[in-house]
């Protein structure tokens, strides 16, 4: 296995001018309540801190009563079509005796849970109540997708090539999703699509193939997404967790990439694993802490907290044309289901 890391650093999004942090705490405190202070020539600015949903907010935000760790504070502003994000980090370290300011009842660092049945505990996993619940699911049963959990595009295809169709999708009695690229009038039409459920942070895992394509041309990719989907904004952060890229008749390889910040820095890594067999793939999301697993076993960890998303993300689906190419054979992608835990 090898792996390549990012370049470049995200800029701090509050070096903008439409929202800024002025005052409020940073770095390491002992106290577990928190005032923040934020500027912005936007009427429409919405806060949260950590996981929590965005409200809209004014001049001074207050947070009392948090447990010990690490937490973040985003200010967002909007105006004429644009957004902006200001963020800042800070921990709150545990008192002599181990308090932390008010007590909380969930102090003891959860379990990672490897698959369904399986447990192993991690060091530095942050506070999580109680064993986690499967959230979201589908077992691609029945005869055909269930329009509430899922929306499919009919659009463009990825970076201008080919088309996404509704019709590139299938279930094939079996329990199995497929996805199919083909020529159609000198066209590549293939598909994409997006569930309508958005999560932060907890475990994601899925079973998917992908079938060699001799021409290079197609990518099979399941990521999650952001809510906020500007990509030029700090805040973007984009988790593809498998990817099989444009390799040739693709049986020896596959990546995992973090996208992240305004500029579309990337870290990733590259999997020794042939794509066209089934395998389990899983992503464990913490704030501090993001890691993937292939059949069980751990690939490859990231712990920079700067780089991994702590906004509402949503789970997508994709098989994408990345050229012009005229496909000379129908390419299917598989996925047997897909699970997110919390």
């Amino acid at each position: 296995m090898c792996a390549a890391v990012a370049v470049a650093q995200p800029v701090l999004s509050g070096q903008l001018a439409l929202v800024r942090i002025v005052a409020g705490p940073s770095g390491r405190t002992t106290s577990s309540d928190a005032v923040f202070r934020v500027k912005s020539r936007s009427t429409k600015v919405f806060c949260r801190r950590d996981a929590q949903r965005y409200k809209a907010c004014r001049t001074r935000v207050k947070y009392t009563g948090m447990s010990a760790g690490r937490h973040t504070f985003v200010a967002r502003a909007r105006s004429r079509g644009r957004t902006v994000f200001a963020r800042r980090s800070w921990t709150i370290l545990k008192r002599p005796g181990g308090a932390s300011g008010r007590p909380s009842p969930n102090t003891a660092t959860p379990p990672i849970i490897l698959a369904p049945g399986t447990v192993a505990p991690v060091a530095g996993a942050p506070v999580a109540p109680g064993a986690r619940k499967l959230v979201l699911s589908d077992e691609f049963n029945g005869a055909s997708l269930d329009p509430v959990k899922w929306r499919i595009y009919n659009s463009v295809g990825h970076d201008g090539f080919g088309l996404r169709r509704p019709t590139a999708f299938a279930l094939d009695g079996q329990g199995n999703l497929v996805v199919t690229a083909k020529m159609e009038n000198g066209v590549i039409v293939s598909g994409g699509m997006a569930n309508r459920a958005e999560f932060t942070y907890g475990r994601v895992e899925f079973r998917v193939r992908t079938e060699p394509d001799p021409t290079g041309t197609m990518s099979g990719v399941v990521l999650t997404w952001p809510q906020d989907q500007n990509k030029r904004t700090p805040e973007f952060t984009e988790n593809d967790m498998y990817e099989t890229g444009t390799r040739v008749n693709n049986r020896s390889a596959f990546d995992s990439f973090i996208h992240f910040g305004a500029a579309n820095w990337q870290k990733w890594v590259t999997h020794d694993v042939d794509p066209s067999q089934w395998h389990v793939i899983a992503m464990e999301w913490y704030p501090n802490l993001l890691e993937i697993y292939i059949d069980n076993a751990l690939a490859w960890s990231v712990s920079d907290p700067a780089i991994i998303a702590d906004n509402l993300h949503h789970l997508s689906i994709q098989l994408d044309a990345r050229a012009t190419h005229t496909l000379t054979q129908p390419v299917h992608m598989w996925l047997d289901y897909i699970r997110v835990y919390q």
